[in-house]
């Protein structure tokens, strides 16, 4: 039996915000976070998620930096930006004590012992990272995907999510996702690659149109009258689908609410998009609130590459549909228009009197243009602790530290983005 884990670096910082209040192994692509994809594909392995100190007890399975140094035995140290495949995991199995993996000429892993990384807390990540770059490469990756920055998201949720349908797909008799018969009281195009929960309610006046993809539908899903869903599409568990035209690459995390036109996305889970309003080849984090007719642009009129104005610096994505990546608690008002390539930071506020905001809302932002300022965070985390309660979540205070954490780091980025406002 092999030991994995999954490591947070210093690259984690490159997928800010939605990397503040989780490691990238949290980050949800077609069907399931990375982690989740690490565990299925590993079988019975223990997996073992190390991340920042400040977001490690905040899910159960994880270990802060501090703690590292208590583990014992050999295991596979994976960088958790790496989004596996099945032919990945199988190639990293062969790696041998001391050597490396690469896919694409990065080095994403390292076989070795606990023992080799020294003591608890930031020289322990050091020490990982050291081994990571000087071991000799065993094993070069033919599969599998590397989150360097923001865009990739959007990238890597298209390949994980065909993946994962067809994966599903051909799981028929599954448990309670086996072909659907009967959809409810909707109609549906090319059933035979529909799956849906048995729990699932699915009101007249709906459809569902699998005819250029899967749609998968978890438990306690509730689609309303005057909902198309087209995929692909992936929906976990109590998702509530209020109208519009809602899939096409899409996923949805555990308790969203949406309604409008959304493409190409991904919601974390716990978010709200109650209104009509386009939302395209973006990725949302938890938490969010989107006012009424909040539109994103997810292409240029001159149909060129998207880059990204990240905290001042310049990201080229590779890719010319990129809309907008919102932080945890992020809500903008009613009627925004954000502009191709946006960040709204973990906590901004998107509202003002300008049309469109700059393509860059820093963390905790309230407001835009030169009217913009700090939001406080006793206030901020008044109003978040109402949120979770709103949705039967605890409020902890393990959560508070860390978004206080969040907070106080993001502080000079901030200062600098309102200076420039």
């Amino acid at each position: 039996m092999t030991t994995w884990v999954l490591f947070e670096d210093d690259g984690s910082a490159g997928l800010r915000p939605l990397t503040w209040l989780r490691p990238p192994s949290e980050l949800r692509f077609g069907a399931e976070t990375t982690e989740g994809r690490w565990r299925r594909l590993v079988g019975d392995d223990p997996v073992l998620v190390v991340c920042r100190d400040e977001v490690a007890s905040l899910r159960p399975g994880r270990i802060g930096w501090t703690d590292v140094g208590g583990a014992r035995g050999d295991a596979i140290w994976v960088n958790d930006r790496l989004v596996p495949s099945a032919a990945s995991v199988g190639m990293l199995r062969r790696l041998e004590p001391g050597q490396s993996a690469v896919l694409a000429e990065q080095r994403v892993a390292w076989r070795g012992a606990f023992s080799e990384v020294g003591p608890n807390g930031p020289e322990t990540r050091a020490a990982v990272s050291s081994q990571l770059d000087r071991a000799p490469v065993g094993v070069e990756l033919e599969s599998g995907e590397f989150l360097r920055q923001l865009g990739d998201l959007v990238r890597v949720q298209a390949t994980c999510l065909e993946s994962d349908l067809d994966s599903l797909l051909g799981a028929a008799g599954a448990g309670s996702l086996a072909p659907s018969g009967t959809i409810g009281d909707g109609f549906g195009y090319a059933r035979e690659r529909i799956r849906i929960h048995d729990s699932v309610r699915i009101d007249h006046g709906a459809v569902l149109d699998a005819r250029e993809g899967g749609i998968v539908l978890g438990a306690d899903c509730v689609v309303l009258p005057g909902t198309y869903l087209k995929g692909p599409l992936i929906a976990d568990r109590r998702c509530l689908f209020l109208g519009g035209t809602i899939g096409s690459g899409s996923s949805f995390g555990p308790v969203s609410r949406v309604r409008g036109e959304i493409e190409t996305t991904v919601f974390l889970g716990y978010a709200n998009k109650a209104h009509d309003g386009f939302v395209g080849h973006s990725y949302v984090g938890e938490w969010v609130n989107l006012g009424a007719l909040t539109t994103t642009s997810d292409l240029k009129n001159d149909y060129g590459e998207v880059t990204l104005d990240v905290a001042g610096e310049k990201v080229k994505t590779g890719s010319n549909k990129v809309g907008t990546f919102f932080g945890d608690h992020a809500k903008t008002r009613i009627g925004a228009l954000l502009n191709t390539g946006t960040i709204v930071g973990l906590g901004a506020n998107v509202f003002g009197d300008v049309a469109v905001p700059e393509r860059y809302i820093a963390d905790f932002q309230w407001g835009t243009g030169p009217e913009a300022v700090e939001y406080r965070v006793d206030k901020f985390l008044r109003v978040a602790r109402t949120v979770l309660g709103r949705r039967g979540v605890p409020w902890t205070r393990e959560y508070e530290e860390a978004c206080r954490s969040a907070f106080a780091e993001s502080g000079s980025t901030r200062e600098r983005r309102l200076a420039r406002a």
